[in-house]
């Protein structure tokens, strides 16, 4: 069982209690400023952690819940069961689905609902209000976030090494940059890429050989994509063209001296798809498929960061 079961399985218990536990009027006093009446609609939500701050585009699954409360002595006077309507609206931003209809309301139970609401691509103040209905309509439940235009880091790297004999060649390959999302939902951002890559000394009984440098190379990346309406996107990665540095190799023995060079080398300019982009962040498998090269795949991790 998941914490949000448990959590969520906790919400109903405290209800049940809190509808079966009080017999007088307070629970009409708190929900319809009218003492007289032994009866009020009580209306919430279930979802724990609610975030008080969303990304501009973000996309969040909720869950409401309401009962009819009759705390009074005698039989209820109104007719059962209720039908019950729940409108939910929304401002900067879309709740999906916006209407629930109850046919069969009963007091004393509780009824839930799942939704989701999707903030507008701009900062802003975004509300939801759950308007329920049965019988009578009960004052709205309320809940406001703050918007803002989030960015996110999006890093990546690996390192590989080669053994061969008494050989061996290390390499690392990494990438970082920073991502932001504007008004139109446009995502935008820029970063940086850094090969680099040596032959360890090594000797053997013919002689030793060392690199006289590593083999090394930095360019740009830049970041392109556009929101989606469920708050994910796909992000194009573009690789800027690397250039490599020539390196040599030299090798002695008692009687011989000598070097290889390795020539310089370019890795051509390449477009890397990030699929399913999302500001909440996290890590996802990436296929790097550029020309001239063999593809391969690299974990690009996503870490939000949200703006004050």
């Amino acid at each position: 069982m998941t914490g949000n079961t448990l959590a969520r399985k906790g919400w109903v218990i405290l209800l049940a209690l809190f509808l079966t536990m009080f017999g007088d009027e307070r629970i009409a006093s708190a929900e319809t400023g009218n003492s007289k009446s032994p009866s009020s609609i009580v209306v919430g939500l279930m979802t724990p952690d609610i975030p008080a701050t969303l990304c501009a585009g973000e996309k969040i699954s909720l869950e409401y819940y309401f009962a009819y409360v009759y705390a009074g002595k005698a039989a209820p006077l109104i007719p059962q069961p209720l039908r019950g309507n729940v409108l939910i609206n929304a401002t900067n931003g879309k709740v999906t689905p916006e209407k629930f209809v109850y046919p069969r309301v009963m007091l004393n139970k509780t009824y839930t609902g799942n939704f989701t609401y999707t903030a507008d691509k701009k900062a802003g103040t975004g509300t939801i209000a759950i308007n329920v209905s049965a019988g009578y309509t009960a004052p709205p439940f309320t809940v406001t976030f703050k918007i803002v235009e989030c960015e996110a880091s999006i890093l990546f790297g690996k390192q590989s090494t080669f053994s061969y004999d008494v050989t061996t060649m290390i390499t690392t390959y990494t990438g970082s940059g920073l991502v932001t999302v504007t008004e139109n939902g446009e995502i935008t951002g820029t970063g940086s890429q850094t090969i680099w890559g040596t032959i360890l000394p090594y000797s053997s009984e013919e002689g030793s050989c060392t690199q006289n440098s590593p083999w090394e190379g930095s360019a740009g990346i830049s970041f392109s994509g556009q929101m989606g309406e469920d708050g994910n996107a796909q992000v194009t990665m573009t690789l800027e063209t690397l250039n490599v540095n020539a390196a040599t190799l030299t090798c002695t023995s008692e009687d011989y001296s000598g070097s290889m060079t390795f020539p310089e080398y370019t890795f051509g300019q390449c477009e890397v798809q990030i699929d399913n982009f999302s500001f909440k962040g996290g890590t996802q498998n990436v296929t790097f498929n550029c020309a001239g090269e063999e593809p391969f795949t690299l974990a690009v991790t996503i870490v939000p960061r949200r703006k004050p």
